[in-house]
């Protein structure tokens, strides 16, 4: 063996002098192409919630976070004849009132577009 032989490398099978390719990876179960990303899906619910955490993430003062009751703000009923908070939109996403972003749009405009200084 001289120093030609070392740089190389081994003899192929065949004699050609040239590599022999590498058999390509055995076929996955998967219906996916090669190459391909795989893709999380996520429920209609699990996006509406996610919206939801990141909208209410911005309500530092957590006037929203929760409902408002007579006790806390008297007289707030007769002045909000709508109240909304982001825990009442998470509850009626989970318990399937709100299934879709129009349907819950309404109710997180009025938690990001109330007045509150």
């Amino acid at each position: 063996m001289n120093a030609a032989d070392v740089e190389r490398g081994p003899p192929s099978v065949g004699g050609s002098g040239r590599p022999t390719p590498t058999p390509p990876p055995p076929a996955s179960a998967s219906t996916q192409p090669p190459g391909a990303s795989k893709v999380h899906v996520v429920s209609p619910e699990e996006c509406l919630l996610t919206c939801v955490k990141r909208i209410s993430a911005h309500d530092s003062s957590r006037f929203f976070s929760d409902p408002v009751t007579e006790e806390v703000a008297p007289g707030y009923f007769s002045v909000i004849k709508s109240p909304m908070d982001f825990f009442t939109i998470r509850k009626k996403i989970r318990g399937r009132e709100y299934r879709t972003y129009t349907q819950v749009s309404p109710a997180l405009f009025s938690c990001t577009n109330s007045p509150t200084r």
